[in-house]
């Protein structure tokens, strides 16, 4: 016979309880877990699968950079208010000049704007490529100011100090 005393079987049989509620625990955590990811991989793939016919967000980004130039040009010439019309013909030439149709380009919106995720993906770079378009135009200006300058100091003939001589007596 084997000599073990019940204390012992009792720890390893405690054990094993301890050891099999952790297991049950860990089953749970990584069902959730599992669950989790399942759910964001889903959600992913929901948001990324983009209905026919929706511009691509290369192409969305495009036109964004595009509008929003144009706006800013509408504004500046004083076509802000009321002048429906103009920003009309904008929006439609320059959506005409990619070969978006209005209803393409409403559509796309639509569909970026409902999927938040991916388009918080694109303006960034909308926002880098104005950035970048306002610094040209800023560094344009002021070599042409400076071009101006220059032309303008090199177009003033020096005063000859000879001829004010002679035309003083």
């Amino acid at each position: 016979m084997v000599n073990v005393s019940y204390g012992r079987i009792y720890g390893i049989l405690g054990i094993l309880q301890i050891i099999k509620l952790l297991n049950n625990e860990m089953k749970i955590i990584i069902n959730r877990i599992c669950d989790v990811v399942l759910l964001l991989i889903v959600t992913s793939v929901v948001t990324s699968c983009r209905p026919r016919g929706l511009l691509s967000p290369n192409e969305m980004e495009d036109l964004f950079v595009e509008l929003h130039r144009a706006e800013g040009i509408i504004y500046v010439k004083g076509y802000k208010n009321g002048h429906d019309s103009v920003v009309r013909l904008t929006y439609d030439s320059i959506l005409m000049s990619h070969g978006v149709t209005r209803a393409q380009f409403d559509s796309s919106l639509v569909w970026y704007t409902d999927n938040p995720m991916v388009f918080d993906k694109i303006y960034p770079h909308v926002i880098d490529r104005l950035t970048a378009l306002q610094e040209q135009e800023r560094k344009r200006n002021e070599e042409e100011i400076h071009r101006e300058q220059e032309e303008m100091h090199n177009a003033v003939p020096a005063p000859d100090a000879n001829r004010l001589l002679h035309n003083e007596h």
